[in-house]
């Protein structure tokens, strides 16, 4: 029998390895075939309708965006660093080892919160998008850790217009100016423009830079800088320092040798030298002075100055008695005489006034609409005046014009009071919030009451209770108020604890039967 007879002919159902072979890679060539057609014709349709330049073009818009909403982020996060600086670290608050590395992490949570804030906002559900195309964000937390945020320093030349040479500060420094922050953020690019809705066609990781235009970097290195000349061993300052030193030493060898000045202690240069010093020192660091002290420098050296004379310009500076220290005599308020002031030696001072405080409260819960100016003439008769409504000018006007007409000045009375209702208002909105009270009762019932139990063994059948009546109460204690400095908001001011006893009947049955005989 031929060969393709027997291979006709054969019935045990045995295909060979080699034909199974043959159909396998004859159906994987037409499906390869077939998918790469399928994959050849997508690829077309994508390319043909995706705008690469429109794509790249709202990117770049995107990436504009996040960037300036980076800066105002960063900005803020200098501002709350500015307004609450770090400078001891605390290593176990997990934000570095040292101040700088806690307050540049500060600064990073901050960026993380804002940013994945706004990027929620803007960058979810197709919201940024130009009709054709969308970009979002993965999610609503884009940025993850902090971790992920990079800070790097750009360095700015910095010229002194004047310095002191040997003396300092230094001519030419190049210190950290600005931060620039970089962040990574996952967009998704959407297709809008379809039948059956959008579809997204790309993921990519763009890194989001941006500059924070907030030189606060740069102040706290002048800072740092000021510190250290006015805290270490700077030639300046060390200048300064000598310099007030040898002036206070020349004072007390003037004060041993001829008895002048009498208070070496009390030296009025010494203050202006040392803050002359501060103050030029911030003028070199800084290029500027802070113009309050710089004010309040020239006040003090004016007071200094005051007073002193081309014979002997510190003999004023020496006086224990300058114009600072007069004092009134009814500013006393001890019994004692005051020869000083020029008074006799038994002359006594009267105490100082008590203060009245109805009459300060009167002021400001009362409007004056007329005054009584009391006078007396030359000839020593009373002479009254009144005046309704009257303002300080009013007022001081006519009493020139009566001292001026050889009246003497006796009193002023007050005459009719009104009410200033704004004031009361005020004052009342004020108790109410201030002042308040509230009383309640806490009940706590007796876990373990007393039961009086009868005899009702031989009645086991329940039959209820009457209600509950009041029989009596007995008064245990108070509680008193808190000691000083425990009173908190809703504890309690007072309070009486009693003991109060209910009482109410139970009821028991049986039942019988019975039978007649």
């Amino acid at each position: 029998m031929r060969p393709w007879k027997r291979f006709l002919a054969d019935d045990w159902a045995r295909i060979p390895f080699s034909v199974l072979g043959v159909f396998l890679i004859l159906g994987s060539s037409v499906t390869t075939v077939y998918v790469s057609q399928l994959e050849l014709q997508k690829a077309s349709e994508i390319a043909s309708t995706i705008d690469f330049n429109e794509v790249e073009h709202l990117i770049k818009y995107a990436e504009a965006d996040m960037a300036t909403a980076l800066n105002i982020a960063g900005m803020k996060g200098l501002k709350a660093i500015g307004q609450k600086p770090v400078i001891i670290a605390d290593q176990t608050a997990g934000y570095g080892s040292t101040a700088g590395e806690v307050n540049r992490n500060r600064v990073k949570e901050i960026i993380m919160d804002e940013l994945n804030v706004y990027l929620a906002s803007n960058y979810l559900y197709n919201a940024f998008n130009d009709g054709t195309y969308a970009i979002n964000v993965a999610n609503e937390s884009s940025i993850s850790s902090r971790g992920s945020i990079e800070f790097s320093n750009v360095e700015m030349h910095l010229d002194r217009p004047f310095t002191l040479p040997l003396i300092g500060p230094e001519a030419s420094i190049d210190p950290e100016t600005y931060w620039v922050a970089t962040v990574p953020i996952t967009i998704e690019i959407e297709y809008l423009n379809r039948a059956n809705g959008s579809k997204s066609i790309a993921t990519r990781t763009v890194e989001i830079s941006s500059i924070i235009t907030a030189r606060y970097p740069l102040l706290e290195n002048l800072v740092y800088e000021y510190e250290d000349t006015i805290n270490g061993v700077k030639p300046l300052w060390t200048f300064t320092t000598v310099l007030a030193n040898i002036y206070s030493l020349a004072r007390g060898y003037k004060h041993y040798n001829s008895g002048e000045p009498l208070n070496v202690v009390d030296n009025k240069h010494l203050a202006p030298m040392i803050n002359g010093g501060l103050l030029f020192e911030e003028g070199l660091v800084f290029g500027s002075v802070d113009p309050l002290s710089l004010v309040d420098f020239a006040i003090e050296c004016g007071k200094a100055l005051k007073g002193s004379s081309n014979n002997d310009a510190t003999s004023q500076f020496n006086m224990m008695d300058g114009i600072e220290f007069v004092v009134e005599t009814a500013d006393f308020s001890q019994r004692s005489a005051n020869i000083d002031a020029g008074d006799d030696e038994n002359t006594t001072i009267d105490d100082s006034p008590h203060i009245n405080i109805s009459e300060i409260a009167e002021m400001v819960l009362y409007n004056c609409t007329s005054v009584i100016l009391n006078f007396k003439n030359a000839a020593g008769n009373p002479v009254s005046v009144s005046l309704s409504n009257p303002t300080e000018e009013d007022i001081k006007d006519t009493v020139e014009t009566y001292i001026n007409a050889s009246h003497t000045f006796v009193n002023i009375e007050k005459g009719t009071l009104v009410q200033n209702q704004t004031t009361l208002n005020q004052i009342n909105n004020i108790t109410s919030t201030v002042y308040t009270a509230e009383m309640e009762t806490k009940v706590e019932r007796d876990p373990n009451p007393t039961i009086v139990i009868g005899d009702h063994t031989r009645y086991p059948i329940d039959n209820g209770t009457e209600p509950w009546t009041f029989d009596h109460y007995v008064a245990t204690g108070t509680v008193g108020k808190p000691p000083k400095g425990s009173i908190t908001p809703g504890c309690t001011l007072y309070g009486e604890i009693y003991d109060v006893y209910w009482t109410r009947l139970h009821y028991w049955s049986k039942k019988t039967v019975e039978t007649s005989g």
